[in-house]
């Protein structure tokens, strides 16, 4: 039989006591009643003390003894988040100190932001609920390095940590070697997260940092709630309210939007809050910000002459701030300058004649893409016959292709069905495959393919320097039956697709219509997926009528060229033709008619007609762009193709457009003097208005870790020796030490700052390069409530197993911790049996039982006196 302090080795000899009672019951009442003296009395009690002690001796009573003790101390999280939870805390102590041993001595240590040592070791167990700490953080690491203080010499350390796992600065893992070092085990018990049903509080709210002057804003709110409740929602604006909302919201995250005024330019304060009378903790209810309204729309005009500048100037109102730079020496290349600007204009901009033209293409890119900025380009650009690196960047930027002097990959598609036999069609198209290679440059690639009843790769993509090659290739073509149209555009696409040049061209040559089943469906799906890949595709038809309506429709939605000619003797010229389209750029004048390509595009919103224009840049559509408007491309051959006058797409977070039109010149004087022409230019300045002003270089992201933050500070221009100061300035305005930092190779500045004061912080931000400084001081962010109070977090049980170990047990709270005995304690513990203790008290008895029963009552009296 086992107990938790005692073992009886032989209880089933504890029988034996009762003849032994009973024989000495049975001697004293056979005494006669004059005999039943008090001496006789005295020795009956103690015969039955003798018989008693005779039975714990031989049934070997031993006790637990230890050479080394144990120290138990329990770590309980009491912080606001495990509240709910208080009574079974004390249930899961309870059961835990009923199995420790006598050898154990066990104390509790209550925590949260602070600790407190609310039951010493060895001590009676107190209730947690008595605890006096700062309820409102959970600092674990702290309270892990002081409980591991308490330990004596030469015990055995154990730990017991209650807790859910919710620690407010995520730096309990620091303190995980030093329980390891110290030889502490722990186990762990999981408090589950309890939420009451009426909590409800702001997990966040989004809105523009700076926004412009009477555009529309909306605050959205992301509100919890464990449950359907009713609340009313108050936003204040420099502490008085300004809009109040009554909201039935529903159980789990709702969002609530809310306006904004930007009637008025300035910085303002605002505080959003929630009431709801059911709500049990109202300190995660309220959040505040500030917004900037910016009065002024700033734009930076780039132009060739200053006529250029003035005619783009004039299309902005007095609400724009307008710098215009025709010196390419003086134009903004830096990217700390460049980001002030909302918009970039460039008109008829010689790009490669700027100042340090590749450092202002890489951070006009940055600013547009990263910084939201908008870019829009007017004319022409200067880009074409231009072959570099920063070119190829500017190029890839805009929603439209100039082409460059960049290696062109070229394919032709050749129709080998038996119709070409006729009238030498086939032996004209061959000669001009041939021709055309003439056209190309040594670094152009090219291939040739035929399609009948099967597809034939005639000479795969190669360069035009093995030139003989391909010409023996392309003499190789034989007739076949059927046209199977589709699966040459296929083969084209396969063979340039991935091939790594910026201009891909394909040119189909055919007398017929596909004779492939549902090729209409299959023809558009191939010709708008190579569109999408800035693939362009024209189309030679060699005197078919009934084709004339397809191949002029996959042209279009191909951005290729549409030629349709009777004689075969023309082949060889439109082929050439063709080509010359593909690899030179040209300044078309004319008198020309603008289609509309996008109805419902909010570009052309209250616009009717537009009239003509008198010229634009040729250029080719790229299919991710939208095209809102293009002109008809004519060549001296009547090739046509649709040409882009007005594009436009996003690229990163910014807007880029092109119109590839000169308004500077008479090409477009009808059109900005027209009604139309006016709201068109109007709703191009608004659309190019960012969402967002931003105008410094630094991204700044912070992390609330309880009463401290983790700031991590993002530059995107480098310096040598350069350094970053920073300086922190409280709610109550007090500033804070300033912060030095230094980075060799990277651009990413991070630091952890104290925050533990409820309200606004205002960071301010100072480059140090050379003999000039960056500086902004004017980022807010706000401390509202700590991580405790984020009542629908979810516990982190694996943070208990990373600190319990291998060796450790967790269990969750509504568990029966199975706390049995180390090996170390088992190995230390033994027990020591008590029968001499026993005897010695047994043989004391006899002889005072003999000399009760010697002595007479004068003795007695004797021995009194």
């Amino acid at each position: 039989m086992f107990m938790n302090n005692i073992k009886i080795v032989h209880p089933w000899l504890a029988l034996l006591i009762i003849p032994a009672i009973v024989l000495v019951i049975w001697f004293f009442f056979r005494l006669k009643d004059e005999k039943r003296k008090a001496k006789n009395i005295a020795s009956f009690i103690i015969h039955l003390m003798i018989c008693g002690l005779f039975a714990l001796s031989i049934i070997d009573i031993q006790l637990l003894k230890a050479t080394t003790n144990t120290e138990l101390i329990i770590l309980a999280d009491v912080s606001t988040s495990t509240a709910q939870v208080y009574d079974d805390i004390d249930r899961s102590i309870k059961e835990i100190n009923s199995k420790t041993d006598s050898q154990t001595k066990v104390g509790l240590v209550c925590f949260a932001k602070n600790y407190e040592l609310l039951t010493p070791l060895g001590e009676q167990l107190k209730s947690v609920k008595n605890n006096r700490v700062d309820k409102s953080a959970t600092n674990l690491e702290s309270a892990l390095r002081y409980t591991a203080t308490l330990y004596h010499e030469n015990v055995i350390k154990k730990l017991l940590l209650i807790s859910d796992g919710i620690e407010t600065d995520n730096s309990a893992i620091n303190a995980i070697e030093d329980l390891r070092s110290e030889d502490i085990n722990v186990d762990a018990v999981y408090l589950k997260n309890r939420v009451n049903e009426n909590e409800i509080q702001i997990n966040g709210i989004t809105f523009t940092n700076t926004a412009y002057l009477m555009k529309n804003e909306t605050l959205k709110i992301a509100i919890q709630t464990g449950t359907n409740v009713s609340s009313t929602i108050k936003l204040f604006k420099e502490n008085e309210i300004v809009e109040e909302q009554e909201a039935r919201l529903s159980k789990g995250i709702n969002i609530i939007d809310m306006p904004l005024d930007t009637s008025l330019a300035g910085t303002f304060q605002y505080r959003i809050e929630i009431d709801s009378p059911l709500d049990l903790d109202i300190k995660n209810n309220q959040k505040t910000f500030i917004q900037n309204i910016v009065e002024k729309y700033k734009v930076l005009i780039i132009g060739n002459r200053s006529t250029d500048c003035n005619s783009v100037a004039s299309l902005y109102n007095d609400n724009c701030d307008i710098d215009s730079y025709f010196n390419g020496e003086d134009v903004p290349y830096k990217l700390e300058d460049l980001i002030k600007y909302d918009e970039i204009v460039l008109s008829n901009a010689n790009v490669v004649s700027l100042n340090n033209h590749e450092e202002f293409i890489t951070n006009l890119e940055k600013v547009v893409s990263k910084f939201g900025k908008s870019l829009i380009t007017y004319g022409t650009t200067y880009a074409s016959g231009t072959s570099s690196a920063s070119m190829s960047k500017y190029n890839n930027m805009l929603p439209v292709q100039f082409e460059t002097s960049d290696a062109k990959c070229l394919a032709l598609v050749i129709d080998a069905s038996s119709s070409m036999e006729e009238d030498d069609r086939l032996g004209k198209a061959v000669e001009g495959a041939i021709a055309c290679l003439d056209l190309l440059g040594e670094k152009d690639y090219v291939t040739v393919i035929s399609f009948g009843e099967e597809t034939n790769v005639l000479q795969p993509l190669t360069s035009v320097k093995n030139r003989e090659q391909i010409i023996q290739a392309i003499r190789k073509i034989e007739p076949s039956y059927a046209t199977n149209m589709t699966r040459g555009l296929q083969e084209a696409n396969e063979q340039i697709r991935r091939a790594n040049f910026q201009n891909k061209h394909v040119i189909l040559l055919s007398d017929g219509l596909p004779t492939e089943t549902n090729y209409e469906t299959s023809l558009d799906y191939v010709i708008t997926n190579m569109a999408n890949n800035n693939i362009s595709t024209s189309f030679i038809n060699i005197g078919c009528k009934e084709g004339d309506y397809l191949m002029r429709h996959l042209a279009q939605i191909g951005n290729g060229t549409y030629y349709f000619i009777n004689h075969s003797s023309d082949i060889l010229d439109v082929i050439l033709n063709s080509v010359a389209d593909v690899v030179t750029n040209t300044k078309i004048e004319g008198n020309f008619e603008i289609h509309l390509n996008r109805e419902n595009d909010s570009l052309v919103n209250d616009i009717n007609n537009l009239p003509n224009i008198n010229g634009y840049n040729f250029a080719r559509i790229k299919g991710s762009a939208n095209t809102v408007y293009t002109v008809t491309y004519v060549n001296e051959l009547g090739g046509e193709r649709e040409v882009p006058l007005l594009a436009y797409w996003s690229l990163g977070k910014g807007k880029v457009m092109t119109f590839t039109s000169d308004i500077s010149t008479s090409w477009a004087n009808s059109l900005k003097n027209s009604q139309d022409g006016k709201k068109l230019f109007n709703n191009i300045i608004s659309y190019l208005e960012p969402n967002e002003r931003i105008d410094n270089i630094f991204e700044i992201q912070t992390t609330t870790k309880g009463f401290s933050t983790e700031f991590n500070i993002t530059l995107d221009m480098v310096y040598p020796e350069a350094y970053l100061e920073i300086n922190i300035y409280s709610p109550s305005n007090f500033k804070s030490d300033p912060i030095y930092l230094q980075n060799e190779d990277s651009i990413t500045y991070s630091f952890i700052a104290l925050t533990e004061e409820i309200g606004l912080y205002r960071l301010e931000l100072i480059y140090h390069y050379g003999n000039d400084v960056y500086r902004q001081d004017q980022y807010y962010f706000d401390f509202s409530y700590s991580q405790e109070y984020n009542y629908y977090l979810d516990g982190n049980e694996q943070l208990l197993y990373l600190i319990t170990g291998e060796n450790g047990k967790v269990v969750n709270i509504d568990e029966t911790m199975d706390y049995s005995l180390l090996d170390t304690e088992t190995s230390i513990r033994y027990y020591e049996s008590i029968n001499l203790y026993l005897l010695i008290a047994t043989i004391v008895l006899f002889i005072i039982d003999i000399i009760i029963r010697k002595l007479s009552l004068s003795d007695l009296k004797f021995i009194r006196k």
